[in-house]
């Protein structure tokens, strides 16, 4: 047992000698969403503060060590946003302030937008999404 027990400390002790900073966004953002898709990190949408003054409709893509601009979002129902990634393409649900019955997909390689037909969300917050079987589940309260 002792010997699993240091086994896993020298493990752990690799992996946080391995561990690295990770670049700031060129904003300061929070409750967007990510994805990942072909090796680089796409963080999408969120605001500044929990007033919804200051949102942020961009993506922002981090491939390496470097965060740059990558697309707009075409509105600013962008706070508290869930996402799915479901081939070359984003599915945005929800996002606050006016966001509730909103799904947009976002064709990656193109970065065209289209809006797809109203969501039964109810929520433009709190809401959870997951792509499982060929279908997007929602859940909200």
């Amino acid at each position: 047992m002792k010997k699993v027990i240091l086994y896993l400390y020298i493990v752990l002790l690799i992996l946080i000698g391995n561990a690295r900073d990770f670049p700031y966004l060129p904003v300061y953002s929070g409750a967007g969403t990510a994805e990942v898709y072909k090796n680089s990190i796409f963080y999408i949408g969120g605001g500044s503060d929990w007033s919804g003054n200051n949102l942020f409709p961009y993506i922002y893509k981090l491939n390496g060590n470097t965060w740059t601009f990558f697309a707009s979002i075409p509105d600013s129902n962008v706070w508290d946003v869930e996402s799915v990634l479901i081939g070359d393409e984003i599915f945005l649900l929800g996002g606050w302030p006016e966001g509730a019955h909103l799904i947009r997909k976002f064709h990656i390689p193109s970065k065209k937008w289209t809006y797809l037909h109203s969501s039964p969300n109810t929520q433009s917050w709190g809401i959870t999404v997951e792509y499982f079987a060929g279908n997007i589940y929602l859940f909200n309260s």
